[in-house]
């Protein structure tokens, strides 16, 4: 079979199940009509065959649920009537069920069937629309979420490669540590401090410690973070993670530069901090 001759075959299969589900609508309105006038004949019995038909067919229609409810409750089948209206209900809320006008088709249902009939309605809607503003609320977590990882792609400091002789390694090893570059967005010191706090919250160290040595390059003068370097050393000195300690080294490595960039009257100080960081880091 050739291309143009598949392409016309599916055609024709589409066309043929939409005219079937098209049929199988038609027949289930015309069951619906049937039983609806037999309802209203008081012929129930026979308005109940007519639903079921419906029921057969799989069409989502909560309106013939509720009359074959109605039906089987002027029957005295309080339990059956009871199944139907819950499944109308649900069915309402549903895609299809919003495609049948509910509302009017119960209009000449007045009285206290009517607010019988509402009190499966209205606990159903509420559901529903408890779901929707859960699904909602879910979605908008995950956007926040994108939004945050998104911007945390942003702050993370550049991966430098780790060959003895590469070009990289060389400038951070011999360039003073006022006149790294770094090659990231600059943040100021508050959104790194803050974003250093939450990831150190939820313990993600890697990340916490790339917000850190970014935090070092770009104000290394800064007392948060010469605070902050000694004791997140400290603290993953606490660990036995090799990974951890590996964070702890790079961190450790920057600390003794950071001192020189201390005032004057707090050099001593610092360097007395570092000396006893040196003692337990080694």
């Amino acid at each position: 079979m050739t291309n143009r001759g598949f392409a016309i075959l599916l055609i024709m299969l589409l066309a043929g199940s939409r005219i079937v589900v098209a049929q199988s609508r038609t027949d289930a309105e015309q069951f619906y009509s049937s039983g609806v006038q037999a309802f209203n004949s008081q012929r129930y019995a026979e308005a109940i065959g007519f639903f079921n038909k419906i029921a057969d067919s799989g069409t989502q229609d909560p309106r013939a649920f509720f009359f074959r409810g109605l039906s089987w409750s002027r029957l005295g089948h309080a339990m059956a009537a009871t199944a139907d209206f819950e499944t109308a209900a649900r069915m309402e809320l549903t895609v299809a069920g919003r495609s049948y006008s509910v509302p009017k088709a119960l209009e000449r249902i007045q009285g206290p069937e009517r607010l019988y009939i509402e009190e499966y309605r209205r606990p159903a809607r509420r559901a529903w629309e408890s779901e929707q503003k859960k699904l909602a609320w879910e979605a908008e977590q995950k956007r926040l979420a994108w939004e945050a990882e998104q911007k945390v792609r942003r702050l993370q400091p550049p991966k430098l490669e780790e060959t003895p002789n590469s070009k990289a390694t060389a400038v951070q090893q011999t360039a003073p540590l006022g006149q790294i570059k770094p090659s990231i967005p600059q943040s100021n010191i508050q959104e790194l401090q803050s974003y250093y706090n939450s990831a150190l919250r939820k313990n993600n160290f890697k990340l916490a410690c790339d917000y850190l040595l970014k935090a070092i390059r770009q104000e290394p003068e800064s007392e948060w973070v010469f605070d902050t370097s000694i004791s997140f050393v400290e603290k993953m000195k606490e660990s036995n993670l090799e990974e951890n300690k590996i964070l702890r080294k790079k961190v450790f490595d920057n600390i003794e530069l950071l001192i020189s960039y201390q005032p004057n009257d707090k050099i001593e100080s610092a360097r007395e901090r570092f000396n006893q960081l040196v003692q337990g880091h080694l």
